[in-house]
């Protein structure tokens, strides 16, 4: 399967949004919600590589530590290329990724060529599920103190709880981006820009009403079909191929 990003209409609504953040000066916070499987996560790791972001899921086993380090070890590379980590109490390490934060900041700002840093936090829905306070909290003073520009992300809830939890906190995003449910024709351009193996139009077809709006769960078929299609040495894949390979089973 190739590694691609195809600008479906919430790739392409949320690329306004960054292009809106990354002109603006100064701190900013934007919140990226919706259902599993529209392509949240997708267009964040794709968008974060190629400039240099950091990145960073939020699991439900984290501690308020374990997230710092984490978050500084992404920044210490970011600024030195190099892997460093940092041990000490949470105060020592919330300071430390604070002062890095600020510094990639600064240093980006003295590079108008260069574009502003972004940190992405994944799955911030788990921190308000799992009640880990200090962890969002934290994300707001990377905002408020160090200036940081963050993108947060998480499920089709998010927005909601997060307005529940605290409408100071929810107040400081600048932006909301929904992602929906991807539509047919998003599902197969999807489908043909990252199928390796050459198909026929009614085999996108099979894939993309398969899959039912769900990306993750196209990336699946994608890569049977491909395995199909390599087995074989097909050159083009048909509606027939899949249907022999699924009665050889």
């Amino acid at each position: 399967m190739k590694s691609v990003l195809f600008e479906t209409a919430n790739v392409k609504r949320l690329q306004k949004v960054m292009k809106k953040m990354l002109t603006k000066k100064g701190a900013d916070l934007i919140l990226v919600y919706g259902y599993p499987g529209t392509g949240k996560s997708h267009f964040a790791k794709k968008s974060f590589a190629k400039p240099g972001w950091g990145y960073y899921r939020i699991e439900t086993m984290d501690t308020a530590r374990s997230f710092l380090a984490e978050v500084y070890r992404s920044l210490n590379y970011a600024l030195t290329g190099n892997e460093t980590t940092i041990k000490g109490t949470s105060s020592t390490l919330a300071k430390a990724c604070i002062d890095l934060f600020g510094e990639l900041s600064f240093l980006r700002d003295q590079s108008p060529d260069i574009e502003p840093y972004v940190f992405i936090f994944d799955e911030v829905n788990l921190a308000i599920q799992h009640h880990k306070w200090q962890v969002l909290e934290l994300i707001r003073d990377f905002r408020d103190i160090a200036g940081a520009k963050i993108m947060m992300i998480g499920e089709e809830d998010t927005k909601a709880r997060l307005e529940k939890y605290n409408a100071h906190f929810f107040n400081r995003c600048s932006n909301f981006c929904q992602f929906e449910v991807p539509n047919l024709a998003d599902m197969l351009g999807v489908a043909v820009s990252s199928m390796e193996v050459a198909a026929s139009k009614d085999v996108y077809g099979m894939m993309a009403n398969k899959a039912k709006g769900s990306l993750h769960q196209l990336e699946s078929i994608i890569k049977e079909f491909e395995y199909i299609g390599k087995q074989k040495g097909i050159t083009k894949l048909e509606v027939s191929d899949i249907i022999e390979a699924a009665n050889e089973l």
